[in-house]
């Protein structure tokens, strides 16, 4: 993994650990963080700083993850499992980095895809694939989703704005979807690309990205 400097286009650090695919990566706001997820059954957590490491979440798991999320906000670090047995219940887990407590959320009935936390810490977002759905945790009790949002193909991505108002997400009918996070009603559709679609949602929430293979 690499953290580059925007404005010269060069590597200011390369993290050397993982010895085959990185899949997704995440740092901190305050950049002293970075979390990884690739080719080993764990999440990664680099320190910028001294430009160590140490392995999360390597006792529940025996395959890759896909996805992964820190917030320092309220210091939560949060990855998706992409368990090939349908049978294996832990799809999403999310440590509080404060008390080191796990929390190991198994609503999903398959691989989770992509997740996000909100930029305050209080929400989280999780998509999964072939279970085609997205669905809201409330971060103060992750015991149960607060709203499950049904889509008719798999779920790619999924993002959140900024202000927590709004959830999109991208899935394989080509097509983007802007909800409301406290109702969980479907907003707007984006049509336009005739695959599987990923998002993102500016700062200001007035656009969404997509990009499609």
């Amino acid at each position: 993994a690499k953290r580059w400097d925007i404005a010269n286009k060069e590597p200011i650090q390369t993290f050397k650990g993982h010895t085959n695919s990185l899949f997704a990566a995440s740092i901190s706001d305050d950049n002293q963080l970075i979390a990884t997820v690739g080719d080993v059954p764990t999440v990664r957590l680099w320190n910028t700083v001294n430009e160590t490491w140490e392995d999360v979440f390597g006792q529940y798991n025996n395959t890759w993850m896909k996805a992964v999320d820190i917030n320092l906000e309220k210091n939560y670090l949060a990855a998706a499992c992409d368990y090939g047995e349908r049978d294996y219940p832990i799809r999403v887990i999310v440590k509080d980095l404060n008390t080191k407590e796990d929390h190991l959320l198994e609503e999903h009935t398959d691989k989770v895809t992509s997740l996000r936390i909100s930029k305050d810490g209080k929400y989280l977002v999780t998509g999964s694939y072939l279970d085609r759905t997205a669905r809201i945790w409330d971060m103060e009790n992750l015991k149960a989703s607060i709203q499950v949002l049904d889509h008719p193909e798999y779920v790619n991505s999924v993002d959140i704005s900024a202000d927590g108002a709004y959830i999109v997400t991208g899935s394989d009918d080509g097509c983007a979807r802007l909800w409301d996070k406290e109702t969980g009603e479907q907003l707007k559709i984006f049509k336009g690309h005739s695959g599987c679609v990923w998002v993102n949602i500016t700062e200001d929430a007035r656009y969404v990205i997509t990009g499609s293979r």
